[in-house]
């Protein structure tokens, strides 16, 4: 009988504390934001609720007012307490209008974040904290941006965007704003905004604690004890709202993915030589090769040569983490090295459209390209480079008696050499009308950018179909009147004469073509400029949302050239070399610009 057994009671009590103390958890965190997250000091907020349920949440931040996540991207402080801290959390709060106004600045910064803090912190959890929308809208942009107009199109924007951007970094969203939403339906007495119905109040910040105290720990924050200087009965409300949310529906905020190995592998450079590679997604993760040979390796996509022939069976195993520790998925596939090893053959120094490849007899046969992969139907000993001139590297794989073997990569110089036509007064230009004062000119400019020609090439010149016999082998043609012009030109002195064979048309309307340079303060907007790594562009809603953005060199070289959707648009130039650049947005008639690349 228990009263029998009084000194049970010591032993109880200490395997109680055990556990108690085995269930408290312990985390760090970093929040990088603005005011809304300043506000009250809700990092410090965090944690003090976290101390009053036995749990402890060091924490550290970096807000400083009206940052966004771009401006971080640049700040050496916020740099260097991601590459410095031990953090099991980082914390991303953008500025409050930016995911409706700029979204794509947005999704750069997430984006930018996921890749730095995983380089340092390979363990860390993205945790972006999704904000909400104004008490009564946003009236500055309600014109520009119908959504901000109320409270409710604000708000669903903003928490979609954030939900698609946590998803993007595979991470864990704190979903705030949500949890807000459900208090002002509920609990429509509690005041969640400050004075000017932006930022949080201390009833807010105390809603975005208990968010987080949820969503961090994954538990119960009607457990929180400390009302933090608030009216005890709005707090329980708070914390009852938070559980709701959160902590009853944690599956909905985390986008953890859990490692999927593949293993794809091609067989290129020398004999029974294999370059692997796997799942090519954003996500960080660990990679575990066994090459079945006694060989291993840790790289995403190894190369690895096999020095004898037979049967391999190739393991690879996947790994990512997170505070709770790793997940793990392997996969696995069989390789067959055979005693032939096919040749690749081709008769003189290049590779000419007119010419043939081939391979030695075999029972069946299948071509690769470089760059290309398999080259569906060509299933013969002979390969037709006619078919393929963009390919400079082959390899055939042959079977023979059921043993099917790759041959090393063949690659052999192909004729390169080629001209292209410099357009003055047409795309890019600097003059407004390309046949006033007979500026405009074509100019046929050799491949290796070489403004000379060798005097050999044979070049002709047509208007409207009719040859314009003064102009036959000169390299420069001088537009004097609209009409459709086109040039031809063959170097037949070329080891690959039909190789060098090229030929252009262009209409030139005269006081019609070419693209006026619009000042910024019209119909496009071009900011920074100069600009580094990043260009912002903005037009007016008048001329359409969808247009084609073109990029050209001071030269009228076309350098980037994309599909933008929307009339405020981040263009990332970051592999631009410096100089000067126009930007042509449709066509002429829409408008274009120019800027400077630092």
């Amino acid at each position: 009988m228990i009263e029998n057994n009084r000194s049970v009671y010591p032993l109880l009590l200490l395997l109680l504390i055990g556990l108690c103390a085995e269930a408290q958890s312990s985390y760090n965190a970093l929040f990088l934001g603005n005011s809304y997250t300043g506000y009250n000091n809700l990092p410090q907020m965090t944690s003090d609720l976290a101390l009053s349920v036995g749990d402890t949440l060091t924490v550290d931040r970096h807000t400083p007012g009206g940052y966004r996540l771009l401006d971080h991207k640049f700040d050496t402080v916020s740099l260097n307490k991601i590459a410095n801290g031990d953090w099991d959390f980082v914390v991303l709060q953008e500025q409050s209008r930016t995911p409706i106004t700029y979204y794509q600045l947005f999704v750069h910064g997430c984006s930018f974040f996921y890749t730095y803090t995983k380089q340092h912190l390979p363990c860390a959890v993205m945790m972006p904290y999704m904000t909400w929308g104004r008490k009564n809208g946003d009236p500055v942009f309600c014109q520009d941006y119908p959504v901000m107009c109320t409270y409710e199109g604000m708000d669903t924007t903003i928490r979609n965007a954030y939900l698609h951007n946590s998803k993007l970094m595979f991470g864990e969203v704190s979903p705030v704003s949500i949890v807000w939403s459900t208090i002002r339906q509920n609990y429509p007495a509690i005041e969640l905004y400050a004075s000017d119905g932006s930022h949080p109040s201390l009833a807010g910040s105390y809603a975005a604690a208990c968010c987080f105290y949820a969503a961090i720990f994954k538990k119960d924050p009607t457990f929180i004890t400390d009302d933090y200087g608030m009216n005890p009965t709005e707090a329980s409300q708070i914390r009852t709202a938070a559980k709701q949310v959160v902590f009853d529906q944690l599956n909905l905020w985390t986008f953890k993915q859990l490692p999927t190995p593949e293993i794809r592998f091609d067989l290129w450079g020398g004999i029974n030589e294999v370059h692997f590679q796997t799942e090519t997604v954003s996500v960080h993760r660990f990679y575990d090769w066994d090459f079945g040979d006694g060989f291993t390796s840790t790289l995403q996509n190894p190369v690895h040569t096999y020095a004898t022939n037979g049967t391999f069976q190739v393991t690879l195993t996947t790994y990512n983490c997170d505070q709770y520790g790793y997940d793990s998925t392997s996969v696995d596939t069989t390789l067959m090295f055979c005693n032939h090893t096919p040749t690749v053959f081709h008769l003189g120094p290049l590779l000419c459209r007119e010419d043939t490849l081939w391979t030695q007899p075999a029972d069946d046969y299948q071509w690769y390209g470089h760059g290309s992969g398999l080259l569906p139907g060509e299933i013969n000993q002979y390969l037709h480079y006619p078919d393929y001139p963009s390919n400079s590297s082959f390899l055939v794989r042959t079977t023979v008696n059921g043993c099917s073997e790759f041959s090393i990569v063949y690659t052999i110089l192909p004729n390169r050499d080629f001209y292209y036509y410099h357009n003055f007064g047409l795309g890019v230009s600097w003059e407004p009308d390309p046949c006033a004062g007979d500026t405009a000119i074509i100019h046929v400019v050799p491949s290796d950018y070489n403004l000379t020609m060798h005097g050999l090439e044979t070049i002709h010149w047509f208007r409207n179909g009719s040859l314009l016999p003064s102009w036959t082998g000169k390299d420069t043609l001088l537009i004097t009147e609209g009409g459709t012009y086109a040039g031809w030109i063959a170097d037949t002195t070329s080891a690959c004469p039909k190789d060098t064979t090229f030929s252009m048309v262009v209409t030139y309307n005269c006081g019609t073509v070419g693209i006026p340079i619009v000042e910024e303060d019209t119909t496009i907007r071009l900011y920074p400029n100069p600009a580094s790594d990043y260009l912002l562009l903005e037009w007016s809603d008048a001329i359409g949302q969808q247009h084609q953005l073109n990029i050209y060199s001071i030269e009228g070289i076309l350098v980037k050239e994309l599909e933008v959707v929307s009339p405020r648009t981040v263009v990332d130039i970051g592999d631009l070399s410096a100089g000067i650049y126009f930007v042509q947005l449709g066509d002429s008639r829409i408008g274009s610009g120019r800027f400077v690349k630092e």
